[in-house]
């Protein structure tokens, strides 16, 4: 990551396990250094569908749930595995979202081939 990228991520709180604390703080900006410090170059138009609508079911329901994976791309449109081939785990699709730490178990919401 070139330094230019550095000050987003150095202006906003970010806890210990790589979520955003306040999620007002989120932009499209910060949205694209997170994806480059989780290892993905750029963030393609299908990569933003699934940020977009994370961000949207989030905001219009119980902001405590973590989307079903195997459910989620489908009802987008895209293959079921969309979350993991495009960001590795669905809890980097999470946080680069700028979405908060889910209070449940997000284990229970994901494929049982991402679990070690």
């Amino acid at each position: 990551m070139n330094d230019i990228h550095h000050t987003m991520v150095s202006r906003v709180r970010i806890d210990t396990s790589g979520y955003l604390l306040d999620a007002a703080e989120w932009s499209v900006e910060l949205a694209t250094e997170l994806a480059e410090a989780a290892g993905i170059e750029s963030l393609s138009p299908t990569h933003w569908k699934i940020i977009w609508a994370l961000r949207e079911q989030y905001i219009a329901g119980d902001p405590e749930i973590f989307p079903e994976i195997r459910h989620f791309c489908p009802r987008l449109g895209l293959d079921e595995g969309c979350v993991t081939r495009l960001f590795g785990d669905p809890v980097i699709a999470w946080q680069i979202a700028g979405l908060p730490k889910s209070a449940i178990d997000m284990s229970a919401y994901m494929p049982s081939s991402h679990l070690v």
